[in-house]
């Protein structure tokens, strides 16, 4: 199932992720501008992007499908062919229970914002699990404080599969327990790429 490590679209090259990209990676999310609706949630290591590279090698060796590293094959705006924009990825999360998803995720310079990249990126994504043959579903989370990533999964094609501010499906409030991500007491939604089982949805929402 094993997808190329290298895709191209209209105007932006692929290339799976890899440690060489720790620091290409650090800048971007390292830049408090992409995290405003989440400060805590920015990358202060060079360590935490190799964490996250680590994750994704995780999802190819696993699943045959990861992030990439997102390049420009032409000029951007101010931003020159071949720079680095950011990050597009597919990744395969077992939540165990038999259960799983692809949970679609990106990230990418302010600089390319307002180009169209992350919409075309996510398309690029969404093909490759398409060529895959995978019958797991495609999901996506974000915080309603980030319209324009909610934007974007509108546009390739995702729908609304919940909205809430806690870790139950029907959004009921109540205190998150301890061991839950802090994201589960800021609202956010969980986009799919068709209806989800109540147990598969319940597992997604868990992960904060």
């Amino acid at each position: 199932m094993s997808q190329p490590a290298q895709l191209a679209s209209a105007r932006l090259r692929y290339d799976r992720l890899q440690a060489a990209d720790a620091d290409d990676v650090l800048a971007v999310y390292g830049d408090p501008a992409t995290w405003r609706h989440l400060p805590a949630g920015r990358y202060a290591s060079r360590d935490r992007a190799a964490a996250m590279i680590d994750r994704s090698e995780a999802s190819w060796e696993t699943a045959g499908l990861g992030d990439w590293a997102v390049r420009s094959t032409a000029d951007l705006g101010s931003l020159p062919s071949g720079t680095f924009l950011g990050t597009v990825g597919m990744t395969w999360t077992d939540l165990g229970d038999g259960l799983s998803a692809w949970n679609l995720g990106y990230r990418f310079t302010p600089a390319s914002w307002g180009l169209g990249v992350a919409t075309e990126a996510a398309r690029t994504a969404l093909a490759a699990v398409a060529a895959s043959g995978s019958e797991d579903p495609v999901t996506a989370r974000a915080l309603t404080a980030n319209p324009a990533s909610i934007r974007v999964l509108g546009r390739v094609g995702l729908t609304l599969a919940w909205r809430g501010a806690t870790a139950t499906v029907d959004g009921s409030a109540h205190p998150a327990p301890a061991t839950l991500p802090a994201t589960v007491t800021t609202e956010r939604v969980v986009y799919a790429d068709r209806p989800l089982p109540p147990d598969l949805l319940a597992a997604l929402v868990a992960l904060g």
